[in-house]
């Protein structure tokens, strides 16, 4: 056997038993020899000191309470719990207060509330209602309202009103009446002038208003004299310039300088220019080879022309007696050929000097007369 070991140990509670067991091993095998379940006594509560919970405060009214408890200093269990009441304290009167005040009119009593309260839990305890006596109206000075001031022709008026200076409400009220002032001249003033034209009257009012409410007092209308036309000086008009063989003519007119009506009208005559032809010959229509011309002399203000000639026609210009082309118009004529008795035209080098044919006929043509193939065929063509 070996020596007895403790296993399994459970300590006890404040109120609930604990317990080990104590075991023997065989110390060459390790088998269990014996086994002892050994019980460990609960020891019980420990009290702890009171502490005080969920105390509610008392009000004047009403009374309070807490709970005295006691716990397991151990287990921290409740063991005990005791309600303690805390006794009602009554209201304590505090200074009386004034409340609700309502300011008396001049015609109406005021008043207010005394109240007292407890200073404790605010409580009204008591209330009493205290007036205060209306004191009646307070005169200011007269004031002036409503006031129309009286015309030249209408009297005004205003209201004398006392008020009260206290509440502002109206004590009494008296019209009293301004008496119209009448009418003030003016000066004379001049209105809707019309002017005096050449041939009729003008005219303008000569008015009198009031100073003051500007209504019109007199009105007189004067006249004013038509003033006769003012001749300007003479303009000319319409005018027409003569030609060779028509006359002119414009118009002298005088207008009054004032209305512009025309006073006088005076047509007058230019007489006509006549021709006045150049003393040079002009070239109506260039003579050309085969056609005749035409020359004049020509007027130098119109197209008008005297001295109708003819220009002989030009006739066509050559080179010389073998040219075929005229210098002139271009034309083209025939030359019959000479020293070509039934010839041929062997060979043509075109853009060459030379031309070469039979019966021994040669002769420069493309460089220095520049002609062309159709007119070279031309000059030698075959009848």
């Amino acid at each position: 056997h070996g020596e007895a070991v403790e296993e399994n140990r459970v300590e006890s509670t404040c109120t609930v038993d604990g317990s080990y067991d104590i075991v023997v091993y065989c110390t060459v095998c390790k088998a269990e020899v014996s086994r002892e379940t050994v019980t460990i006594p609960a020891p019980g509560h420990t009290h702890g000191e009171a502490v005080e919970e969920n105390r509610v405060e008392p009000t004047c009214t009403v009374d309070g309470k807490y709970d005295s408890v006691v716990y397991c200093t151990v287990c921290e269990d409740e063991v005990s719990r005791v309600t303690v009441t805390l006794s009602a304290s009554g209201h304590t009167h505090g200074a009386a207060v004034e409340e609700n005040r309502v300011e008396s009119t001049c015609t109406v009593d005021g008043s207010y509330d005394t109240v007292v309260y407890c200073t404790v839990c605010s409580t009204e305890i008591t209330r009493e209602s205290v007036t205060l006596p209306a004191p009646g109206h307070t005169h200011g000075e007269a004031v002036e309202e409503n006031r129309v001031e009286s015309t030249c022709t209408v009297d005004g008026k205003y209201d004398s009103v006392v008020y009260c200076i206290v509440c502002s409400s109206e004590i009494t009220r008296e019209t009293v009446t301004i008496p119209a002032q009448g009418h003030t001249h003016g000066a004379a003033v001049e209105e809707n002038r019309i002017d005096a034209t050449c041939t009729e009257n003008g005219r303008y009012d000569t008015v009198l208003y009031c100073t003051t409410c500007a209504i019109e007092i007199s009105r007189h209308t004067v006249i004013i004299n038509a003033i006769g036309h003012i001749n300007s000086t003479a303009v000319v008009e319409n005018k027409v310039e003569a030609t060779c063989t028509a006359d002119g003519s414009y118009d002298n007119i005088i207008y009054c300088c004032v209305c512009d009506a025309e006073l006088n009208r005076e047509t007058n005559t230019i007489e006509k220019l006549g021709h006045n032809y150049e003393t040079e010959w002009t070239m109506d229509i260039e003579p050309t080879c085969t056609t005749v011309g035409s020359k004049s002399h020509h007027c130098t203000r119109c197209d008008d022309k005297i001295d109708v000639m003819d220009v002989l026609a030009l006739g066509h210009a050559y080179d010389d007696e073998q040219d075929t082309t005229c210098n002139t118009c271009a034309k083209v004529r025939e030359i019959e050929s000479q020293g070509l008795s039934g010839g041929v035209i062997a060979a043509i080098t075109t853009g060459s000097t030379l031309v070469v044919g039979t019966g021994g006929f040669s002769l420069i043509w493309f460089v220095i007369k520049r002609k062309t193939l159709a007119e070279l065929l031309a000059l030698f063509r075959i009848k």
